[in-house]
């Protein structure tokens, strides 16, 4: 809302809105007790009860103005009924009881507070019930299921598609005069609120009440809704944080992936010139993060709900690389186990280098709940990984071994740190003088429309047999092809590293990265997120596609209904 109406005034230089869990910290240092955070919580809850109900009333004043029907059922619960005026069914006043059919309101100009249509029967001047020429009652949309009214139904009707028998009373609807006395209330709980405060425990309640309101990661419009009694309440305290920069220490995320360019490096908390730029992410080519770049190699991206520094600000930095989460565990014949959880056991800050020891492995609990245990040198140092105890005991299986009390010779290996820990110092942080907007997914340039599209077309499959050793089964092959097509069909790709376009009847997204030879199918529709990623000469990393999927594209042929058009294609891109 701020930032809507700072943008009024600004256009040039829009404001962006962000999620409030950003600025977690503002209150950072401030104490508070729990009788205290028990306050915030009870004058946030009535002052949220009463700003909803507001603004409720303000949007039905506006949206669906004049009479509303209030039905209720043989159990006495009420639903209102509202826009009666717009929808102008012809038995509104009649004196019977009511049967209406609720259905989902599909337009695309639909909003939220008309969300659910009620539909009632059609009756003559003589009370009969009219009929279309199959026969069916005839029928029409009698008005809007009114926010109040979905209450009843714990904000779901779907499972009430059809009440019947309700008796009905028409009622004026609500006028703009109390519209105004809603939020005239809504402002003297504020100022009431406020000064049943003790001065002394103002800044402790205000610190307690920001905690609860930026606790979990919300959208835009929520996470105002969740701050509001903050800022209404607590203005004076909100503002004094402002002084001064409260947001210095973050913590960036992927330091363990080969996009990290600092890959392999302990920080120890060296201080160095950083700065922050926008630039794709190697698992999702097509959308932008905020990357911390260190003595100009990235380093890794700022979680969504971290607090953020404007792209393009320098700074100088301490990092530090928090000690490793797991540790690889390498048999002297090759094979290795993955133990994480080091917190918990013996060793939760040792750096293991290549260190050699005499692993055990240990079964603890029940069998509802069994845990395997990795000992070094008799002493518990984590949990084995899902995955490698599957596959140790699949291979002691097979040589009669019991895998309780196994032991053997091992090296161990401490992984890359997830994360990197990042303070910043206030004094050398630098602002960029123009400021880069933040785009959350890579822009496709656009090309005239007689311009040739010219994109390289070796992507691994079984057809490149020079370069390509793997061998891929049919369903997969065909697959390719498909994808390989709509990408040559998508005439933005043209010239372009990073190519996309959709398949499959719009189900699928192909996105193929060419400095990396890396492709990627993802879940279009379903948000399954990625189906399918490989690269030029290597298997297949990742295939979640169904034994339905396969099968499909193992039946399919190019120029079938599956493939869309080139230019629809274009129209979805």
């Amino acid at each position: 809302m701020m930032a809507r109406m700072t943008n009024d005034a600004f256009a040039e230089s829009a404001a962006i809105a962000r999620s409030t869990q950003q600025f977690q910290d503002l209150f950072k240092g401030v104490e508070f007790t729990p009788a205290q955070k028990a306050s915030a919580v009870q004058i946030k809850k009535i002052y949220d009860s009463l700003i909803h109900r507001a603004v409720t009333i303000s949007r039905e004043v506006e949206q669906a103005p004049g009479l509303k029907i209030v039905a209720t059922n043989s159990h006495g619960q009420q639903i209102e009924i509202i826009g009666l005026a717009e929808k102008k069914h012809p038995n509104i006043f009649d004196d019977r009881k009511l049967d209406i059919t609720v259905v989902e309101n599909k337009s695309p100009y639909n909003q939220s507070q008309k969300k659910w249509i009620a539909i009632a029967p059609i009756f003559d001047a003589d009370g009969k019930p009219e009929f279309q020429s199959n026969g069916q009652p005839q029928t029409k949309h009698l008005g809007y299921i009114s926010e109040a009214g979905l209450q009843q139904f714990q904000g779901d009707i779907k499972s009430f598609t059809e009440l019947n028998n309700l008796s009905k009373e028409i009622v004026s609807g609500f006028a703009a005069s109390q519209v105004r006395v809603a939020f005239k209330q809504v402002k003297e709980y504020a100022i009431a609120a406020r000064e049943s405060i003790p001065d002394l425990e103002k800044e402790a309640v205000a610190a307690a009440m920001w905690q609860v309101s930026t606790a979990s990661k919300e959208d835009v419009e929520r996470g105002f809704k969740k701050t509001s009694a903050a800022f209404a309440i607590f203005g004076e305290e909100l503002v004094g944080r402002l002084d001064k920069l409260q947001f210095t220490e973050f913590a960036v995320v992927g330091t363990h992936k080969p996009s990290n360019e600092h890959l392999g490096r302990k920080w120890v908390g060296e201080k160095v010139e950083c700065h922050i730029e926008q630039a794709p992410v190697p698992i999702n080519p097509t959308q932008n993060k905020r990357w911390l770049v260190a003595e100009d190699k990235k380093l890794g991206v700022f979680r969504s709900e971290s607090a953020q520094l404007p792209i393009g600000t320098s700074f100088t930095a301490e990092i530090t690389s928090p000690p490793s989460a797991s540790v690889i565990i390498t048999s002297t014949q090759g094979n290795q186990l993955k133990v994480g959880q080091l917190k918990k056991y013996a060793f939760p800050e040792q750096e293991w280098k290549g260190d050699d020891g005499v692993i055990t492995i240990k079964i603890v609990g029940t069998e509802k709940a069994v845990t395997p245990l990795a000992f070094v040198d008799d002493k518990p140092l984590g949990v084995v990984d899902k995955e490698s105890f599957k596959l140790l005991s699949e291979r002691l299986n097979v040589r009669g071994v019991k895998v309780d009390g196994f032991k053997f010779q091992g090296r161990l290996e401490s992984t890359p740190a997830t994360i990197a820990n990042i303070k910043v110092d206030p004094e050398t942080i630098r602002y960029p003088q123009v400021w880069a907007r933040e785009e959350a997914l890579v822009r496709e340039k656009k090309i005239k429309a007689n311009q040739k599209v010219s994109i390289r077309t070796e992507i691994p499959t079984a057809d490149t047999p020079k370069t390509e050793s793997v061998k891929r089964e049919e369903w997969e092959k065909q697959m390719l092809k498909l994808a390989i097509v709509c990408l040559q069909d998508n005439p933005a790709n043209a010239g372009e590293e990073m190519q996309t376009a959709t398949f499959g009847d719009g189900k699928y997204r192909v996105i193929y990265h060419e400095p990396s030879e890396m492709l990627r199918v993802v879940d279009e529709d379903e948000q399954r997120g990625t189906l399918y990623k490989l690269q030029r000469g290597k298997a297949v990393q990742v295939c979640n596609f169904t034994d339905k999927e396969k099968q499909n594209f193992e039946i399919l042929r190019l120029g079938q209904q599956f493939i869309k058009p080139a230019s629809e294609n274009l129209q979805r891109e």
